[in-house]
C-alpha cells in the first residue's frame, strides 16, 4: 500500500498513532514521516507515546528507567521536529480501576503452562499470543519454557492486556479515522491491531520495505499476513505500468544482489561466505538434497505460519532421514540458517540431537564458511520450510522443494508436494533416476517476486536512512537528527563507560 494514495477528501481527517518504541530507528522516524504526510494534507493527529506505563517492551525488556528516559525524551524530540496545527501528544495509558484489577492479576496469576498462555484471551482477542510472541521474541527460543522465565511471560502478559485496555478506551472515545502502529505482532503491539480490526477502524501498520530507501504499510492487518503478502504480490507485477523487460530486468536484480551479498531490507546473512566453498564430501555422483532451514522462532508466534505437514522443522528433518534410510544414492545435507549462530534454544540443542542421531545427516553449522550459493548451485534438489532460499534456487533453475509456508508459495516457482509421503515417493523416484522439473510458468512467479522486493512501499520524503538501523529527519535543506536530551545522552554514556569498565577488571 502506497501513502501517495491518499486523497484530497481524507483531509481533517483524524489519524492516531500509537508510538511506544520510540528508541527504535529507523521505525519512530517512519512513524514521523507517516505522521506528517498526514498532517501535509490537512488532517489532525494524536500521538500516543508511553511515559514508562508498560512493564516490558521489545527495545527495553528489563524497563531499565535510564532506556525508559531515553524513549521518552527521543518521543518529546520527535514531537518538535513534527509541524501541524492540529497535533497534540498524549499518554496511551487509559485504564479504569477495575481494568487495572484484572492486569494485576494477570501479573501475578499462577499460570500452569505455556498452552494456557497463549491460549487466553480478552473480548476474544489472542492478547496470550501476543505475549507468548514477545518472550519468544526475548529468549529467541520458538519453546520457552514456563519455569525459569514465569516474570518474563507475566510482565508480557500484564503489557498485552494494558495496551489492549487502554487503546480501546483511547480509540472508542477518539474514534479516529485511521490508526498507525508499527509491526502489530509484539505483547505491546498487537492488541492495539486487535482493538482497531475490532471496532472496524482502518489501521495502517508500517515495517521495512525491501530496500532501505523505503517502508511497508499493510491496512487492517499486521507485515506478517500471508493473504495479504499475497495480495500485494500480485498488486505491485499488474498494476506496474513498467514494460514487462524492465520488470523482469529489476527483479532479477534483487536476486542478483542478494547473491552478490547485498544488505537490502536487512542484514546480509551470506555476505561473509567463501564464494565457490562446498562442504567436504560434497560428491556429484550423489542425489545431493540441501535442507535450507529457518529461524523457527521468527514465525512460531504467527499462526497464518503453521506448517501443514509437521510440527516443526526438526520433526520434519528426522522423519525425512528415517523414511530415506537405505537410499544409498541420496546424501542430505542441513544448511543451518546463519541466523541461528551463537543461538541457544529448543531448535538448535534439536539439530545437535539429530546429527548425533543420524550419521548420514551432513550438518552444515549456522557459522559455516560454506557458501550458500554454491550448495545452491551444486545441489540436486534444494528443500526448505519457508526461507528465501527456496524461491532463490529456482531462479537458480534448480529444483526446489517447499514443505513449509512462504510468501511465494502461490507463485508456482517450486514444487510444493501434497504430504510427506509424496515428498518422501518424490526422492525416492528421483535417485531412481526420474526427473522433476520447477511448474512451466515459474520464471512469472520469479518476476513477481523480485519485483515485489525491489517496488513495494512508499518512498520517503523525510527520512534519510543511513544504514540498517539509524535515520535522520529532512525539512527542506535542513537534516536532523532525533535525539534525546543531552544530560540523558551523558549519563547514558557514562553508565556504559562504568560498566565497560567493571567488566575488564572482571576479567
Amino acid at each position: 500500500m502506497s501513502l501517495d494514495g491518499i486523497k484530497k477528501s481524507e483531509e481533517e481527517k483524524l489519524l492516531v498513532a500509537f508510538t511506544p518504541f520510540s528508541c527504535w530507528s529507523p521505525h519512530f522516524e517512519t512513524e514521523l514521516e507517516i505522521i506528517q504526510r498526514h498532517l501535509d494534507q490537512g488532517g489532525a493527529a494524536v500521538v500516543l507515546s508511553c511515559d514508562g506505563e508498560l512493564k516490558t517492551c521489545e527495545p527495553n525488556p528489563e524497563h531499565d528507567l535510564l532506556v525508559c528516559a531515553m524513549c521518552k525524551s527521543r518521543c518529546r524530540s520527535g514531537m518538535r521536529w513534527l509541524r501541524g496545527a492540529q497535533l497534540k501528544r498524549e499518554t496511551f495509558y487509559c485504564l479504569t480501576q477495575d481494568q487495572a484489577t484484572i492486569v494485576r492479576g494477570l501479573e501475578e496469576k499462577a499460570w500452569h503452562s505455556v498452552d494456557e498462555v497463549k491460549a487466553f484471551s480478552i473480548d476474544g482477542m489472542d492478547v496470550g499470543l501476543a505475549a507468548f510472541s514477545s518472550v519468544v521474541s526475548s529468549l529467541r527460543d520458538p519453546e520457552p519454557q514456563l519455569e525459569g522465565n514465569r516474570k518474563l511471560f507475566a510482565k508480557n502478559m500484564a503489557t498485552a492486556a494494558t495496551v489492549y485496555y487502554s487503546i480501546k478506551n483511547q480509540l472508542t472515545e477518539k474514534v479516529p479515522n485511521v490508526f498507525l502502529i508499527f509491526n502489530g505482532r509484539f505483547s505491546s503491539l498487537r492488541p492495539a491491531l486487535r482493538v482497531a480490526q475490532q471496532l472496524g477502524i482502518k489501521s495502517y501498520v508500517h515495517e521495512r520495505a525491501g530496500g532501505v530507501d523505503r517502508f511497508s504499510i499493510t491496512e487492517d492487518t499486521y507485515p506478517h499476513d500471508l493473504k495479504a503478502l499475497k495480495v500485494e504480490i500480485e498488486k505491485v507485477y499488474f498494476e506496474s505500468e513498467l514494460p514487462d523487460e524492465e520488470k523482469r530486468e529489476l527483479a532479477f536484480g534483487w536476486f542478483n544482489e542478494r547473491r552478490a551479498g547485498v544488505d537490502q531490507s536487512w542484514r546480509s546473512y551470506t555476505k561473509n561466505q567463501e564464494r565457490h566453498l562446498l562442504p567436504n564430501g560434497f560428491s556429484p555422483e550423489d542425489v545431493n538434497v540441501v535442507i535450507f532451514n529457518s529461524s523457527e522462532d521468527e514465525f512460531v508466534a504467527i499462526e497464518e505460519w503453521k506448517n501443514l505437514h509437521y510440527l516443526n522443522q526438526n520433526i520434519a528433518i528426522s522423519q525425512l532421514m528415517d523414511d530415506i534410510a537405505g537410499e544409498k544414492r541420496i546424501r542430505i545435507f542441513l544448511r543451518v540458517h546463519p541466523n541461528l549462530k551463537h543461538v541457544s534454544n529448543a531448535q538448535t540443542k534439536g539439530i545437535k540431537v539429530l546429527a548425533k542421531k543420524y550419521e548420514d545427516l551432513n550438518l552444515i553449522p549456522a557459522d559455516s564458511p560454506v557458501s550458500t550459493y554454491a550448495l545452491i548451485d551444486a545441489a540436486d534438489v534444494v528443500v526448505s520450510y519457508g526461507s528465501t532460499v527456496g524461491v532463490e534456487a529456482a531462479y537458480s533453475g534448480k529444483l526446489s522443494i517447499l514443505m513449509g509456508r512462504a510468501m511465494y508459495e502461490d507463485l508456482d516457482v517450486c514444487i510444493r508436494p501434497e504430504s510427506h509421503r509424496a515428498f518422501i515417493e518424490m526422492l525416492k523416484n528421483i535417485a531412481a533416476g526420474r526427473h522433476y522439473y520447477l511448474p512451466e510458468m515459474y520464471q512469472i512467479g520469479l518476476v513477481k517476486f523480485g519485483l515485489f522486493n525491489k517496488l513495494w512501499g512508499t518512498e520517503f520524503k523525510y527520512v534519510i536512512p543511513h544504514g540498517l538501523v539509524f535515520a535522520k529527519m529532512r525539512r527542506g535543506h535542513k537534516t536532523t537528527t532525533i535525539l534525546p536530551n543531552i544530560f540523558i545522552r551523558i549519563i547514558f554514556r557514562l553508565r556504559s563507560e562504568f560498566r565497560s569498565i567493571k567488566l575488564r577488571f572482571k576479567r
